[in-house]
């Protein structure tokens, strides 16, 4: 998943402090364009659970909710496709490493779901070679 061309309908590129609170104001502004957009409420629910668990990925563990490191956000998106890139200042992690947590011997171990999650409500999930940065793909199913 490359970055998109410059002629989407619309775009977000934002810097938030590397805390938790900074986090809402930024997924209601994404959330208030997909309603502009008609996207199905379905569709709004996955991603704003997906934006929620990458964010708090990127401040709580790239980040080490370190207070002066901060997550960069860019969203790109039309009526029918958005792409959503999270990049934090921490030294990154292997996906593939992150126990599945639905298998008996990881279910008391409290990390993993949130990765489960977004893969699971987003059309695509892709993360940078050193894993600092998440590119997650919304197609809308219906119009």
């Amino acid at each position: 998943m490359s970055e998109p061309e410059p002629d989407w309908a619309w775009c977000c590129d934002m810097t938030i402090p590397g805390l938790s609170e900074a986090k809402n104001k930024l997924i209601d502004k994404i959330l208030e364009e997909m309603q502009l957009r008609y996207w199905p409420e379905r569709e709004q629910f996955d991603v704003q659970l997906s934006l929620e668990e990458a964010l708090t990925n990127a401040i709580k563990h790239g980040n080490a909710s370190d207070p002066s490191k901060n997550v960069h956000l860019c969203c790109w998106f039309t009526d029918d496709k958005m792409i959503i890139k999270i990049s934090d200042e921490g030294t990154g992690f292997n996906p593939e490493s992150v126990p599945d947590p639905r298998h008996p011997e990881n279910l008391l171990i409290p990390s993993g779901r949130g990765l489960l999650l977004i893969r699971h409500h987003m059309t695509t999930v892709k993360f940078s070679p050193n894993g600092s940065t998440i590119f997650m793909e919304k197609s809308r199913s219906c119009r």
